[in-house]
């Protein structure tokens, strides 16, 4: 008969394993101390010298709950006593002893179950910090995996497992500004749990951009007056910065560039828009004459045609702006005209 002690050597702890048979599992449970995650155990195999087992080699194969396996030769003490000793982890050990007879070869084997209790549950120290994430244009995120954002304390070191819900992965469509629990169960080896939550705020960078305008040459070109983006949602706060380039204009006011406007708008997430905007500048409005032409008195006759000249080239002394453009001037007897690039025209009236 193979017997097998667990503790002390004390007959009243025995469990005993049924010589060439393996019978139901033995159980021996023990609760860990307090911050503690494995239990030193010292057991004793015991044969039964009258069942012919004069000379045996007793090896253990313990299977521990971290997924590894000991191999462990117990020492003969002698009157068929075998003494070995094992750190048993947190958990379900399973183990087998195997009893062999040197020389027949004979075999004799028990297999039972070491329970070792853990009362204490994981600490969760921090958990993972509330974010906040940007909608995709469907109106969707995918949840990010957050377990290794958080911390953890147990008295084992192994056997953890953090559940997040919902799950990393998962495509949820939120509307903007909704806020989404994200929970965490921790179960460490003993079965012991924790848990803790976390918040998901969804938020979308919504912009409605500012059309192509066309203005009078004469307007302002500032935002304020072509227009500027206008910002109907965002993750926190949003900066604009403007950046403005220029293209040669087309028409009558060629010499006037198009403005080529863009607003790249950021908010706090770092979600980005960027608007584009193309003013162009017509001219609706007629030159002014500031001073009037002078009336002039050539006298007939050879030789004056210089001074007569020099007078209509200098438009008759008249003066004259364009808000937009250079001012051409056509001068014809008795009718002097004036006009800009696009054909708006003003007069100068002289006497001959």
């Amino acid at each position: 008969m193979l017997l097998l002690f667990l503790g002390t050597f004390d007959l009243q702890s025995q469990t005993q394993c049924i010589l060439g048979c393996v019978d139901e599992p033995q159980l021996d449970i023990i609760t860990v101390e307090p911050n503690e995650c494995v239990e030193v155990v010292e057991a004793y195999v015991l044969i039964d010298t009258e069942a012919c087992f004069e000379t045996q080699t007793v090896v253990i194969s313990i299977e521990n709950p971290d997924g590894t396996t000991s191999e462990i030769t117990a020492l003969d003490e002698g009157s068929g006593v075998y003494y070995f000793t094992h750190e048993y982890q947190v958990g379900n050990s399973t183990y087998t002893i195997t009893a062999t007879e040197v020389g027949t070869g004979n075999v004799s084997t028990c297999i039972g179950v070491y329970i070792v209790l853990d009362e204490q549950p994981p600490l969760i120290v921090e958990c993972a910090q509330d974010t906040t994430l940007t909608l995709n244009n469907n109106g969707q995120i995918i949840v990010p995996d957050f377990r290794e954002d958080l911390e953890i304390e147990d008295n084992c070191d192994y056997g953890l497992t953090v559940v997040q819900t919902p799950a990393p992965g998962d495509l949820l469509t939120l509307l903007n500004l909704q806020t989404l629990t994200v929970s965490f169960v921790v179960t460490d080896a003993g079965g012991n749990e924790a848990e803790c939550e976390m918040l998901i705020t969804a938020c979308q960078l919504i912009v409605e951009c500012p059309e192509d305008v066309i203005i009078d040459c004469s307007e302002s070109t500032l935002p304020s007056n072509t227009g500027e983006p206008v910002i109907v949602d965002s993750c926190g706060e949003a900066m604009i910065v403007i950046e403005d380039s220029t293209e040669e204009g087309t028409g009558c006011i060629s010499a006037l560039d198009n403005i080529i406007r863009t607003f790249t708008i950021t908010d706090a997430q770092g979600n980005v828009e960027v608007c584009t905007q193309t003013i162009s500048r017509t001219d609706n409005v007629a030159p002014v004459i500031s001073v009037q032409a002078q009336d002039e008195t050539v006298a007939c006759g050879m030789g004056n045609e210089a001074a007569f000249t020099a007078w209509l080239n200098s438009n008759g002394g008249a003066v004259a702006t364009d808000a937009c453009s250079a001012v051409v001037w056509s001068t014809i007897p008795a009718n002097p005209e004036l006009s800009d690039l696009c054909g708006n025209t003003g007069a100068a009236t002289v006497t001959f």
